[in-house]
């Protein structure tokens, strides 16, 4: 992948040029890098399944990015990574599920349960 800062070749281009480049821009620099190929038949179900999620994540992402109650999106840019942005880490976010390391059981009675999953 190449970098292009102000370059008076490449611009502000954005794109692909043919089925060889791919040109995008990056806080403020121009990226170009070789274009995907394309795939060759249909998607496993594993493969399904998966984007699947990755749509539902993608549409999640989104209304946290354009949603009228800004203040989830606000809460995710306090959580941001170098070079993130809040719509990939609300996707980040719902692709990986939170992992449950106990649970307290109240009755309501003097006796306690305590489970560890």
């Amino acid at each position: 992948m190449a970098h292009a800062d102000k370059s008076i070749i490449t611009g502000k281009f954005k794109g692909s040029l043919g089925k060889q480049l791919v040109f995008r821009q990056w806080e403020g620099k121009t990226i170009v890098a070789k274009s995907p190929k394309a795939r060759v038949g249909d998607p496993t179900a594993p493969q399904q399944e998966i984007q699947e999620r990755f749509l539902a994540g993608s549409r999640y992402a989104v209304s946290v990015t354009k949603g009228t109650d800004q203040s989830l999106a606000e809460a995710y840019a306090n959580a941001l990574r170098p070079r993130q942005n809040v719509y990939s880490r609300a996707l980040e976010d719902f692709m990986s599920p939170p992992v449950v390391k106990s649970i307290y059981v109240s009755t309501g009675c003097e006796i306690h349960q305590h489970h560890r999953l």
